[in-house]
């Protein structure tokens, strides 16, 4: 277009179209238009670009909106209800933490049983029966602690009974604790299968000593005289924040013997541990 088309067409818009009636007429109509126009081309691109409209018009379904305000109070409400629910959660994780608290209360730091101990050869002499008496003595042990009345000979009273029955110098945890209510009746033996650290000191702060099948070799007690011991029962009677206080009937010097936790689950047999209660 040229220069003196644009002129044409800007001199008719600024020119008075009512011309020969009364009716005045201002130069800045035409700017006005032109605004008005700008104004309405420019909502039209915006509506093309954000595929909606940018005010409700009559080719616009009411519906819609009313649906935008359902749509916008259902999500109100969801918030609501989301808000509620974490404070729901929050309340009952609050109650679940108090039921644990109740359930498994929290443990002293320290435990320790008077849990009597016993040597599991008095007379010094590492015969084979005695060196595989560590079960016999930790049975003597734990039966002295919770009745005490056992004679001072129960280890080699509980070796004659074992060889009556048949019973191999070792055998295994299930059969221990069978053999101990047999021997028994007053008790209640129970095998534990894949205690945890939380589980044995549990155990203890109810008063329960533990009886652990264990690899001698592993616990590296430097006082043992025998060697090679596969199988070597111990007694659990307290703990620490670190180690297990036990009495370990494989030496003199094993009255509450300290073994490292870490020391104690590594050497344990079969992952299972036996604990004795009065029926």
């Amino acid at each position: 277009m040229g220069t003196k088309a644009r002129r044409m067409i800007l001199k008719s818009l600024l020119s008075n179209p009512f011309d020969g009636e009364k009716t005045s007429w201002k130069p800045w109509y035409g700017f006005l238009f032109l605004f008005v126009l700008a104004v309405s081309f420019g909502l039209y691109v915006y509506q093309r670009v954000h595929g909606g409209p940018l005010v409700p018009t009559s080719t616009v379904p009411s519906v819609v909106y009313q649906n935008a305000k359902i749509a916008n109070e259902h999500q109100q409400e969801l918030t609501t209800i989301t808000e509620e629910a974490a404070v729901s959660n929050v309340l009952l994780s609050d109650v679940a933490k108090a039921a644990l608290d109740i359930i498994a209360p929290q443990l002293p730091e320290s435990v320790d049983l008077a849990v009597p101990f016993l040597v599991q050869c008095q007379s010094g002499v590492w015969d084979e029966a005695h060196a595989n008496a560590s079960e016999e003595a930790s049975l003597f042990m734990v039966h002295e602690f919770l009745v005490p009345s056992a004679p001072i000979d129960f280890v080699d009273a509980i070796i004659a009974s074992e060889k009556e029955r048949g019973l191999p110098p070792q055998f295994s945890s299930i059969e221990f604790a069978s053999f101990i209510e047999s021997y028994d009746q007053s008790l209640n033996a129970t095998v534990i299968e894949d205690p945890t650290i939380e589980e044995i000191k549990t155990y203890l702060y109810q008063g329960t000593p533990v009886l652990v099948p264990t690899n001698g070799d592993v616990l590296q007690n430097p006082f043992f005289i025998a060697e090679g011991l596969p199988q070597h029962w111990i007694v659990l009677r307290g703990y620490d924040s670190k180690n297990f206080f036990v009495n370990d009937p494989g030496t003199r010097r094993g009255e509450k013997y300290v073994y490292t936790q870490e020391i104690v689950m590594s050497a344990m047999l079969e992952n299972r541990v036996v604990i004795v209660e009065l029926k």
